[in-house]
């Protein structure tokens, strides 16, 4: 029985697959690699409702052949799969590693850039993070991500799942939104004055949180959520239909702007080439400046002071840098203890700094050598600025 229903969830990844084929053509200004979210095949290309299937195909240029990635889930199998020759044995029943469940995942962060065409410049800061970051998604097109034909009656949003759920007398989508995180503001019009927002939030396909009775025009945190459902009710109960609303607009950023009609979007990825831990890229000039390095902790060479306070010692225990220079300025910044800081991964780290010598002095919890990473800022002298193959943005989509 669950050979059937994974052949069935084979055809309906090729079924994808040529979906992508059909409403997205590439060539080389794509910068050699696209990014295309599952939902944004749904309904237009393919019949669907929109709420069960989800995932990415990314496309890229290999060897002067597109080469297509899909990444597909219905919330029981899971695929990756680059080739159309799929057996049942690639279909999995848990997320497996490395699953991109929207464009921007896995060592990606996403940018959305000004809407001009031709675009000339689109900077991006990446924030200091101890995973690193490879590419970056580019999402150009309109500010507002909401799609108000999504809307449907007799739907809300479900306590237990995050998901839609039928109930009458609601509205809500049917379909996901894909965001990247960061602050959002939602906002509407409404004939009715005690009409309250209702959202859940999702990471790699995991519903995280719902959230009911928002008033109009609220900044929401996104942190490093994927994906939304959005819903309306009445705060008392009185039924209402998606008719009572106007100009509804989810953006990013803490300030409402004045409302602009939902426009499809295109993502376009650049690869940066190299992994960096905090910088700023210009995705359309494709340079970038390395701004923070990272270090192993269990690489180095300690000695003890006094209470826990360890110090890295000797000439092979200065920071090296990925790219294998040696960091020895001078750095007297003390950071924020672990585990209010996301800079290190070691739970017995209380606090650390870099020392007057260019290395580095700790204090763990149990005395003991640290392990785990930290990322450090680098000063103007050891910043690294470097070249990558840009996103050409020269034509209206």
């Amino acid at each position: 029985m669950n050979k059937a229903k994974k052949r069935a969830f084979i055809d309906e990844a090729l079924i994808y697959l040529n979906a992508a084929k059909e409403a997205y053509s590439f060539d080389d200004e794509d910068g050699g690699s696209s990014c295309i979210n599952i939902t944004d095949l749904n309904d237009n290309y393919v019949k669907k409702s929109g709420d069960t299937y989800t995932g990415t195909i990314t496309t890229e240029l290999t060897n002067g052949n597109y080469v297509q990635t899909i990444n597909l889930t219905n919330g029981k199998y899971y695929l990756i799969s680059s080739s159309t020759d799929v057996s049942v044995d690639d279909v999995k029943d848990s997320m497996p590693q490395g699953f991109k469940s929207s464009c921007g995942n896995n060592n990606s962060i996403v940018a959305q850039c000004p809407n001009d065409v031709p675009l000339t410049s689109c900077e991006v800061t990446i924030a200091p993070n101890i995973t690193g970051i490879s590419s970056v998604d580019v999402v150009h097109g309109g500010k507002n991500l909401l799609d108000e034909s999504t809307i449907q009656n007799g739907y809300q949003i479900n306590a237990n799942t995050g998901l839609p759920s039928a109930w009458n007398g609601r509205c809500a989508t049917t379909s996901p939104i894909t965001i990247h995180g960061g602050n959002i503001t939602v906002s509407f019009n409404s004939t009715d004055s005690l009409v309250r927002l209702i959202y859940s939030f999702f990471k790699n396909g995991t519903f995280v949180e719902r959230v009911a009775n928002i008033a109009i025009g609220t900044t929401i945190n996104a942190h490093d959520y994927d994906m939304m459902y959005i819903g309306f009710a009445n705060v008392n109960g009185t039924a209402i239909t998606k008719d009572v609303l106007s100009n509804i607009q989810i953006e990013y950023g803490s300030t409402a702007t004045s409302y602009e009609p939902y426009t499809e979007t295109t993502t376009y990825t650049a690869s940066l080439g190299r992994t960096i831990y905090g910088g700023v890229v210009d995705m359309v000039q494709g340079t970038g400046t390395e701004t923070y390095a990272i270090v192993d902790l269990s690489t180095l060479s300690w000695v003890s002071i006094s209470n826990g306070r360890l110090k890295s010692q000797g000439i092979n225990s200065r920071v090296v840098r990925p790219s294998g220079s040696v960091v020895t300025t001078a750095i007297s910044t003390n950071y924020t203890a672990y585990p209010n800081s996301t800079l290190a991964n070691d739970t017995s780290l209380i606090g650390f700094s870099i020392v007057t010598d260019g290395c580095i002095a700790v204090r763990t919890a149990d005395g003991n050598n640290p392990t785990g990473y930290l990322v450090f800022p680098l000063v103007d002298s050891e910043k690294e600025d470097f070249t990558f193959t840009p996103i050409n943005i020269s034509n209206s989509n």
